[in-house]
């Protein structure tokens, strides 16, 4: 079994074997610091058809429903490692170094708090607030203390940019939240 996405109200399996929706399971992930969380599965679907030497894979969505902090202070770690990972991917990338080694490991945050969701969908926005730090693709993720005039300015940005812009825009709120929960 792999874990393909993750987030703190569920995750994203890929995995051998099928599942039922409602099956409850307890989902084990070997991090930094090891989490173990209650899932409900919530959908499952075949992701690629066995050939030969190879069997059936699914893809299956499941929710975590209730999480206590530490699960979510471990979970928010894990998602914080693997953006700081991604991040310092891109920048040897861009500046055409390879990278060797992992980046260095951050402190966890004491306690995760709350974040906004900006989506904007057919020319219109709506909040979400969530404790899910990652930025959500039709829009952006801002800590849930953000300003209001802050807020406003990325929103029109965000209506002016191209696809380009706006995930860079994404890219910027994602690393000033991870900067700000680990100060």
């Amino acid at each position: 079994m792999a874990v393909v996405d993750l987030g703190l109200e569920g995750a994203g399996l890929e995995h051998r074997g099928t599942v039922t929706v409602g099956d409850r399971l307890s989902l084990e992930i070997d991090a930094r610091h090891p989490i173990r969380v209650a899932a409900v599965v919530r959908h499952s679907q075949i992701q690629q058809f066995a050939s030969r030497g190879s069997e059936t894979t699914y893809r299956t969505g499941i929710e975590f429903p209730s999480v206590s902090e530490d699960q979510a202070t471990a979970i928010d770690s894990v998602l914080i490692d693997e953006a700081r990972e991604k991040i310092a991917e891109w920048e040897a990338n861009l500046t055409g170094m390879r990278r060797v080694g992992l980046p260095s490991l951050i402190r966890t945050p004491s306690a995760p708090h709350a974040y906004e969701w900006h989506h904007f969908v057919k020319g219109q926005w709506t909040t979400t607030v969530t404790r899910d730090p990652n930025q959500p693709i039709n829009g952006f993720a801002v800590c849930d203390d953000e300003p209001a005039e802050t807020v406003q300015l990325l929103r029109k940005a965000y209506e002016r940019y191209d696809d380009e812009d706006r995930y860079m825009l994404r890219m910027m709120a994602q690393l000033a939240i991870t900067e700000r929960d680990h100060r």
